[in-house]
Parts: structure tokens; sequence; C-alpha cells
């Protein structure tokens, strides 16, 4: 099951958060399942880099984090848990569904989502070892809305690599006289691998370069808890999702290569290679960069480094995508007029609180259109139909409606939807634009309110439905805060944060489901 999760905004030096920048963790539905982005970035006019984590199912988001944050700063970087890892992860998701076609399909949905948001031309790729070959056939066959393309660890021919690795394995074992090591290569033998003999397989590498050392297991917990984004539970539920991901997809995926297939590519290429790396041996990904023809080819080596340049030579990576991959992405910079330039999607109600400290966003697509959804927001409230979230902790342990109750659509501004059982008080109606917009939140924002104490939090709860092609809804939610910095509101902010998100996220989900199942034909 996923859970949502926050992520901390950009500050400027007055601790106000900072114009042109985002910050946000989101789920959206590509290719009918639930998937995670998180988008962070100090200027939304930069570039849009999408990150193609390796495995199949195991995100480099939380080592990105903690070793590479300067590239939000030239970038607006999307961090994309792919289906079936991580926080995408969930055991319904269909094992047929786990196919590199559908994962081409799942990247271009997000590419296009990206690109009509932020109004950009193109995308820049950012590939690391499995994430490489998905990024690679993405290119070769959208090569109009790729930039550049940076592969990390590079895939060539899978098999051919996989032999490659066993080999150097079982030989380092025996020169360093590694019994134990050598028994279980020799027990699993060469390649073509099941699921649980390439974990054998990785371990055994992994250990005979120390990377299973204490000290190294100590670099590798600290990462994991080190970065900004990463808990205990994400951390249990990304091994689950790496042996899922794998199980499903490691037949086709050990059989693909490359060199065969994707002989060019219409875009520009870097290559950034770790020296060492014990499980795709670099001969095979130079292999694959010399056949490779493309109009411009570069290939960075990093002496110090396995498989994860990024976690193992950060300053040198980080220098590298700034300073060779940046320049190449003119046209993933370029605003396009004719695409809806959101940047920070501005929603109604933003201008209530123009000095608002914190700002969290979230959306979720319904498979119907405006005029459907309309009707379940404007019904919500204690004693009324419900807020769809925990019903134990909102409404009295009372359902929410399972159905638009008729008597409960007349609302107008300056009404108030209740929080409590006496009905009281509650959020007040700010704006109201039918099909369009609803905005709730505290009546000194109102045009006739006045503000009793300067010290008192005000906040905004914004619903905005933006429709989409095919007779689809996006259903955007925002909050927005003001209030006085202080120690107590310091300490509390992460446990106001966490509570919302768990309730929101229960709220959207039990919105979609609602509206799509009363939802006939149109």
């Amino acid at each position: 099951m996923t859970r949502a999760f926050k992520t901390a905004p950009f500050l400027g030096p007055d601790g106000e958060i900072l114009p042109g920048s985002i910050a946000e963790a989101e789920s959206l539905q590509l290719g009918g399942v639930e998937q995670w982005l998180m988008i962070r970035g100090q200027n939304v006019a930069n570039p849009i880099l999408i990150v193609l984590h390796g495995g199949p199912g195991f995100s480099d988001t939380t080592f990105l984090r903690y070793h590479t944050p300067q590239l939000e700063q030239g970038f607006t970087v999307v961090y994309w848990d792919q289906r079936g890892t991580g926080r995408s992860y969930h055991p319904d998701i269909p094992r047929t569904s786990m196919t590199v076609a559908q994962f081409i399909a799942d990247l271009d949905e997000l590419v296009e989502l990206v690109r009509k948001r932020f109004a950009k031309r193109q995308v820049a790729l950012l590939g690391h070892s499995w994430g490489t070959a998905l990024g690679v056939l993405y290119a070769q066959r959208f090569p109009e809305k790729v930039a550049v393309y940076v592969g990390v660890a590079q895939v060539g021919d899978s098999a051919a690599s996989e032999q490659a690795s066993y080999a150097k394995a079982l030989s380092e074992a025996e020169r360093q006289g590694n019994a134990a090591v050598l028994r279980k290569l020799r027990a699993i033998g060469p390649p073509p691998h099941t699921a649980d003999a390439l974990f054998v397989e990785r371990t055994c590498a992994e250990r005979l370069r120390g990377g299973l050392a204490p000290k190294a297991l100590w670099k590798t917990t600290r990462m994991l808890f080190g970065a900004p984004e990463s808990s205990l539970l994400e951390i249990r539920a990304t091994f689950r999702a790496f042996r899922f991901s794998i199980e499903c997809m490691w037949p086709e995926v050990s059989r693909i290569n490359l060199v065969q297939i994707v002989p060019a590519l219409e875009v520009p290429v870097i290559f950034m290679l770790g020296r060492g790396d014990p499980w795709i041996p670099v001969e095979m990904s130079v292999a694959y960069y010399d056949a490779l023809r493309a109009p411009g080819k570069q290939l960075v080596w990093f002496e110090q480094s396995g498989h994860e340049p990024f976690v193992d030579e950060p300053a040198k990576f980080n220098a590298v995508m700034l300073e060779r991959v940046r320049p190449l992405c003119a046209a993933a910079s370029e605003t396009l007029p004719e695409l809806r330039n959101v940047g920070r999607l501005s929603l109604p109600g933003d201008e209530l609180l123009p000095d608002a400290r914190a700002e969290v966003t979230h959306h979720v697509d319904i498979s119907a259109p405006p005029e459907r959804v309309w009707p379940w927001l404007v019904q919500m409230g204690r004693q009324r139909a419900g807020w769809y979230s925990w019903d134990l902790l909102d409404n009295g342990g009372v359902p929410s409606a399972d159905h638009v109750v008729p008597e409960l659509q007349e609302l107008a501004v300056g009404d108030v939807l209740p929080i409590k059982a006496k009905g009281q008080d509650g959020f007040t109606v700010l704006v109201l634009d039918p099909v369009r917009a609803l905005v709730l939140g505290d009546p000194s924002l109102l045009p006739s309110g006045t503000r009793p104490d300067p010290n008192t939090p005000r906040g905004t709860w914004a619903f905005a439905l933006e429709p989409l092609p095919s007779g689809t809804t996006r259903l955007h939610v925002r909050v927005r805060a003001e209030y006085p910095r202080s120690v107590a509101v310091s300490l509390l902010s992460p446990i106001v944060k966490a509570l919302h998100a768990i309730m929101e996220r229960k709220q959207l989900r039990s919105l979609k489901q609602r509206v799509e199942a009363h939802t006939g034909p149109r």
C-alpha cells in the first residue's frame, strides 16, 4: 500500500517559499496504475530532468536526494517511482502489466504531463542501470520529446553483460580465495539466472568489492535515513517492490540487446561509467557506446566508482550534469506558447494568502467530466456528506455519503462547512465558481472580513477542477497557510503535515472511487 509523503519547499533568505520554485509530491494514474512522483526545482524555468531509476524496481531517489541536491538548482527534477517500485508498489498490480512496452507507455504519459504542465518542448532523461534501457528505448521512439539522454551504468547487450559479470565475480572470488562466495556462485551456475539466482550473484559481486563490509553498510544506512523523504516503512517497501519487479520483468529485461535493436539515436548522448562497476562490466557499456550512432556522444569515466557514480563520486557527477548536460538542454528549457505554462500551477485562492509560509498541492485524475465531480465537493462537511476521508477522525464515525445528496447542492460564499458535530465551527466558503473551483478557509479572508489578531494562523483549502481530454477531470487540491514563526510551530509542523497527508490522500482516493462508481454513460 502506498503512503503519502511530503517534501520540503525551497525557502528564500527571508524564510518564505522561493518564488518560481517547486517542491511537490503527488500520485497520479499512469497506464491505469497509481504511481508516485516528486518534483523539485529552484526555478521552473530550468530544463526538466526525468530520473529513470534502476532495478527494475529499485528507486534511486533516496541516494540522489542525499548526494546530488545540486541537481535541483539547475533542473526541475522529476523523481518517478516506476510501476511496482517504492511508493508505486502495490500487491494488486497485474503482473501481466510489468512489461517493457508498458513502462515505455507509462513514461510517455509522464513526459506528456510534465511537458504540458511546464510548457516545455522537450525533457532530459537520466537513466541508471535498468533505467538506461528504458531511456534508450524511449529516446529511439520519441526523439522529438528528448533534448539529451544520459546513461549511468549503461546497459548494452544484457545477456552478454550478465555472462561477463558472473565470470568476473567467479574469477575475483578465486583470486581472493573466498571459498564461501565460490560455493554460492558455483551453486547457481552461469546465466541465464532466475530472480533468486540473480540476487545471489549480485550479492556475491558486491561482497567481493567490499560493499557489504560494516563500513560500507554504515554508509548506506546513513544515506537511507539521511535523505529528507526517507522513512523506515519506505525502506521496507523498497525491497518488497524490488523483488516483485525483478520476478516479473527479469526474463524480458535480461534479454534486451540495445546493440542490435537501437544502433542509433537522434539525440545527444552522454554515458557515465564507474570503472569498478561489478554488475554491468564497463567493457560491455563501452562496446555499445562505440557502436551507437548519435549526433553527439560523450563518455565520462568515474575512476573511483562502481555501479552508482552519483554515490561514489557525487561532486564530479554534479559537475558533469550541470556543466555538460545542462548546456545541451536548450530545447528542454524553451517555453512554448502553444502549451499551457503553469510552472507552479496557479489555483483559485492563491491570491487570498500572498504571504503564505507553507503550501502543499496534490491532484487526482478522475474518469468523469467536471460537472459529475462538482456535486460531491459542494456537499462536503460534517453533518452533511462528510469529508470522504477517515470518517472516525473527521466525521464522528459517520460514513461519508456514497451518493450525491440533492438537498446539499445549494452553497454560497460565506457559508460554513462544519467540522464539529454542532456545526458552529468549520471552513468558510471563500470562492465559489461552479464546476471550476471551491475555496474554503478562514472567514477573515473574505472581502468583508478583518483579521482580529496578526499572530493567528490562517489558511485556505482550494479544490480546482481541470477538464482533460476524453471527458476526464484533474482535481487539484491545495492547502496554503500563513502563521508566525515560533518554536512550537516548528515542533508541531511535521506532525501536522503528516496527519494532513494521511487525511488528504484518503480523501482524494475516496472521491475518485465514489465519482467513478456513479458515473454512467454520457
